[in-house]
């Protein structure tokens, strides 16, 4: 293939950046950026030493099962930047999921989560059990499928059987 015409426009260096963390205008050069989570373009402020996340789509990068680093390619659930779920909210999650599968018996994954924690439900009857994991500050990454994933599909050799619901 051979592109004729390239219609995304080609960033002029250097280009001005204000800090979101310390308002700081900086004029940033290519030399700057740096690949950051998920393949984006980042830089690090050198007033407040806070880490940007610059709107250009020069670093996007696809990420393969073969190409993806931890903890480079995900986003990090936790911290200080985070809201931490509370006790009784986790204790609601998990009952919300045994509801799911007493109605839904076929399923066997359960996922739900905000702030700083995910829950997954998983529902093994075969032991007669459901196994609960809870992730308190956990990272995150989102692999697309490639040709074969999507060969598989289409082919349905993947089933519906066993959904994992996503909450």
């Amino acid at each position: 293939m051979k592109v004729l015409n390239n219609n995304k426009p080609k960033i002029k260096w250097p280009i001005k950046h204000t800090c979101s963390y310390c308002d700081s205008l900086l004029l940033v050069d290519e030399e700057d950026v740096h690949e950051g989570y998920v393949g984006s373009a980042v830089i690090t402020c050198p007033v407040c030493m806070h880490e940007e996340f610059l709107d250009i789509d020069d670093l996007d990068k696809t990420i393969t099962a073969e190409t993806v680093k931890f903890p480079e390619n995900f986003w990090y659930f936790g911290g200080k930047d985070c809201k931490e779920l509370k006790e009784e909210d986790i204790r609601e999650y998990i009952k919300r999921a045994v509801k799911y599968f007493r109605d839904n018996p076929d399923n066997f994954c359960y996922q739900t989560g905000t702030g700083d924690t995910m829950v997954y439900v998983l529902n093994f009857s075969g032991d007669q059990e459901y196994d609960v994991v809870v992730c308190k500050g956990y990272y995150e990454t989102h692999i697309p499928f490639e040709d074969i994933d999507k060969e598989l599909v289409r082919e349905e050799l993947w089933s519906n059987k066993g959904v994992c619901l996503h909450d």
